[in-house]
């Protein structure tokens, strides 16, 4: 058993439901789970049952954030000592054991940040330069799937990275780099484009998670979670 890492800012688009959803499709698909740890902001439908950790956001900086978070709860000696990171836009639609569960890279980091000029894509790109400066392979790993880290390791990765730097380096890809693990190559699950009600519920019986952009919270997809995933999760209040 271990514990499931969401870190929560300010960001959501539709009062943190994202989230809700998240945990009941957790609750529902995946096993393995001892604690759901939410490190930052707590929304106020949650109950007694959530490891809550305080953590100010630095805003104006994603990845520092990320970081820090994470810094937070590995600090934290309610935190088992490996973990699953999963992010408040997971929906998990089939069966994960956390225990067994595939780790998973994309392209790699130097075919990602030559693409359109945006702020992820110069985080991957310092991310890319740091890695071989110090020797270390450039996979990329900053997919939409969960992963698992060991708390000490992840600590120590994060104390000695200087993440003040300009842009700030993709936390997923500097870990995985610098501990090398098996993985498999897969397309990342996130989705950025609106669906009728139908195309989602045809993808929920195509992959076992997904991740959404923004620009998918519409009708539709709200219909969509809320069909999939009715009940209330033991995370919730009553």
């Amino acid at each position: 058993m271990m514990d499931v890492v969401i870190p929560m800012g300010k960001g959501s688009k539709w009062a943190d439901n994202e989230l809700r959803y998240c945990l009941r499709s957790i609750e529902k698909n995946v096993v393995g789970v001892r604690n759901i740890v939410i490190v930052g902001d707590l929304p106020d439908f949650l109950n007694e049952n959530i490891v809550h950790i305080e953590q100010p956001l630095v805003f104006g900086n994603a990845a520092r954030n990320i970081a820090l978070n994470l810094l937070e709860a590995c600090r934290d000696e309610r935190l088992s000592e490996r973990f699953a990171y999963f992010n408040d836009d997971y929906f998990v639609t089939g069966h994960i054991d956390l225990n067994e569960y595939p780790l998973y890279h994309k392209e790699p980091l130097e075919y990602t940040y030559q693409q359109n000029v945006t702020d992820y894509r110069r985080h991957v790109k310092e991310t890319y330069d740091y890695l071989q400066s110090i020797g270390k392979e450039t996979a990329n790993f900053d997919t939409h799937y969960p992963c698992v880290f060991e708390k000490q390791k992840l600590q120590s990765l994060i104390e000695a990275t200087n993440f003040n730097r300009t842009h700030g380096s993709i936390l997923k890809s500097l870990y995985f780099n610098t501990y090398p693990t098996e993985s498999k190559f897969r397309l990342d699950c996130k989705q950025y484009q609106i669906k009728p009600l139908a195309q989602w519920q045809e993808l929920a019986t195509t992959t076992e998670i997904s991740s959404i952009a923004d620009t998918c919270i519409n009708p539709a997809f709200k219909s969509f979670l809320e069909n999939t995933f009715p009940q209330k999760s033991k995370w919730e209040r009553k």
